[in-house]
């Protein structure tokens, strides 16, 4: 939870996806524990709704944004989140001319993954 509400407090995206992924992996056994949170998590499941389950897009994101009235933050998720839904969709193409660059960017983009 804490991860997901960094995420929307600093309008990051994929701290705010890996918040859900981790919300989404912990739920199941937070919901039969002794701990304190198991007390919420019915309403949590509830709240995220299709969020939690394995198969969500990011468009939930932006409508959940939405819904909350956090606009800044649904026109910033959704401007992150263009390239890949283009590319996606063949909307737009890559062809990528230096492998060498490639390689540097996926070493980058893992970093900035694990923080």
């Amino acid at each position: 939870m804490q991860r997901i509400s960094a995420g929307i407090e600093e309008c990051d995206a994929n701290k705010y996806q890996m918040g859900l992924e981790q919300l989404r992996k912990a739920l199941p056994a937070a919901k039969t524990s002794d701990d304190t949170f198991a007390i919420f998590a019915d309403y949590v499941e509830a709240d995220y709704g299709d969020m939690m389950k394995d198969d969500f897009n990011n468009n939930l994101i932006v409508r959940r944004c939405l819904e909350k009235h956090l606009y800044q933050q649904a026109l910033t998720f959704l401007e992150s989140f263009m390239p890949s839904q283009y590319l996606k969709s063949s909307v737009l193409s890559v062809r990528i001319t230096n492998p060498k660059l490639l390689e540097e960017g996926k070493k980058k983009a893992g970093k900035a993954k694990k923080e």
